[in-house]
């Protein structure tokens, strides 16, 4: 074996990982007669080799078709010769167009397009040495053309990437198609990142330099993220959403929204890779519910849940305020209590509300709105119970004095007058200006008029003049005055 061909059989050995040999040829004993032997067995024992076998041999053999056609023109191949060439290919080995033809014939235009557009001294050796090459696996041979007479190894090697690029390229070409016994081969980016995170949130999947595309779901309340790309290759710049640097605070849309945050490596020669991070804002709470509600001096009916929203609650006539205290399901939610608005990021507020009359309801709303602007409405119906007052706080006369002196709880009294007095004035005060006050069968202070008076003629010896309190409750009370002229 010359120098070309140790060459050779290195950089197939790295190409097809130690499966390839250059060797003499040698011949194979085969029990079927030659006559028999059909291009369809021909077919079964390519496809029974291992997807290295179909490679090496499918590559040289591409290489050796572009090269004569190269040879044969002197120019650089055209349309028509790639297809040539091509499906030469395809011909010669019928497995391949089994597969995907026009997949695998695209790949090999590009093969032979790069080998024919140059002259590629790299080259030369190995499509000299095609007809040489064994590729052993499974105890199982397979020959390559014993004749290549138009093509000679008269180059030496210089640049043994382009061959290996190419090499790659091919085997890339094929796999994909789906060689049999082959895997999908994925090389990632070509400009890798060496780290990459976004604060607040995390990236799903986890971070892997192979890995281009992921998605950092935030809470509603994040308005911005960090994103920080650090590139495996500190000379290669880094872009974030537009901008050269490695970490930059991007802001977000208004909730519910996704963001697509694009990051793009550039090497030093060229080469650019993307990642993507897409960032899945939260939509706006809809919690608009009360956690607790409270009323001091009453008792909510029914008892508070928040899913209950219309409440009563009952005080003593005394009672002439009640403080309303609630407590947001969501601080986030903003509330408005009677006359006090508790805004987002408090939890709870409270308020005193003085109440109507006795006897009187008095209306409390809460009204809740979420952060995604639904709204829903408390109530409370606080309801003054009635007064059970029925007493008065004053009684005079206009003529003599009472006996015994005027008191609330003392119902009986007596004037004596003399017996020329043709009348009397008798005033009377209500300690409740709700109850209604009445003397001698009409009214003389309805409610909510505290004071009334009644002038009663005086004819005989004696008078009885009753005035009636009747309370808020209907429940009455008779103060009694007996008037007694003496002659």
């Amino acid at each position: 074996m010359n120098i070309s061909a140790a060459i050779a059989d290195s950089l197939l050995r790295q190409a097809f990982g130690g499966q390839a040999r250059l060797s003499r040829p040698r011949r194979t004993v085969s029990s079927t007669p030659r006559s028999l032997r059909t291009p369809r067995a021909r077919h079964r024992r390519l496809t029974n080799s291992a997807a290295s076998t179909n490679v090496a041999l499918i590559i040289l053999r591409a290489v050796n078709l572009a090269m004569r056609l190269r040879d044969s023109r002197r120019t650089v191949m055209n349309n028509a010769g790639e297809d040539i060439a091509a499906r030469a290919l395809t011909h010669s080995y019928p497995f391949i167009s089994s597969v995907d033809p026009l997949s695998t014939i695209s790949y090999m235009r590009i093969a032979a397009r790069l080998y024919t557009s140059h002259d590629n001294p790299i080259l030369n050796p190995l499509v000299a040495l095609a007809p040489t090459i064994w590729v052993h696996q499974n105890k199982r041979s397979f020959h390559a053309p014993k004749k290549m007479t138009d093509i000679a190894l008269s180059r030496t090697l210089t640049v043994a990437e382009q061959c290996i690029a190419v090499i790659v390229l091919a085997i890339m070409g094929i796999i994909s198609s789906g060689c049999g016994d082959s895997a999908s081969i994925s090389e990632g980016p070509q400009v890798r990142l060496a780290d990459l995170t976004i604060n607040p949130g995390s990236l799903q999947p986890a971070f892997s330099s192979d890995t281009v595309n992921y998605v950092a779901n935030v809470p509603t309340a994040v308005g911005t993220v960090t994103v920080t790309a650090t590139p495996q290759d500190s000379t290669s710049s880094v872009t974030i959403a537009g901008t050269a640097t490695q970490s930059l605070q991007v802001t977000l849309e208004a909730p519910p929204s996704s963001k697509a945050i694009i990051i793009l490596l550039t090497s030093q020669s060229g080469s650019q890779s993307t990642y993507t991070i897409t960032v899945n804002r939260a939509a706006l709470a809809g919690n608009n519910d009360l956690a607790a509600l409270t009323v001091t001096s009453g008792t909510l009916v029914p008892g508070f849940t928040p899913s209950t929203s219309a409440y009563t609650v009952d005080v003593v006539t005394d009672v002439t305020s009640v403080t309303v205290a609630a407590t947001k399901s969501d601080p986030d939610a903003v509330m408005h209590l009677h006359s006090v608005t508790v805004p987002a990021g408090t939890a709870s507020g409270q308020d005193t509300i003085p109440l109507n009359g006795p006897g009187t309801d008095t209306s409390v709303l809460i009204t809740m709105t979420a952060p995604n602007g639904s709204s829903k409405t408390y109530s409370l119906t606080i309801h003054r119970a009635a007064s059970s007052n029925n007493k008065l706080s004053r009684l005079t006369v206009s003529v003599g004095s009472l006996t015994p002196s005027f008191a609330p709880t003392t119902l009986n009294y007596t004037v004596n007058v003399n017996g020329f007095t043709p009348s009397m004035t008798i005033s009377a005060t209500k300690q409740d200006p709700n109850a209604v006050m009445s003397a001698s069968g009409s009214v003389i202070a309805p409610s909510g008029v505290p004071t009334g008076q009644v002038t009663v003629p005086l004819q005989g010896a004696s008078i009885d003049v009753p005035i009636t309190v009747i309370a808020q409750d209907g429940s009455p009370q008779i103060y009694r005055i007996t008037v007694n002229r003496s002659f």
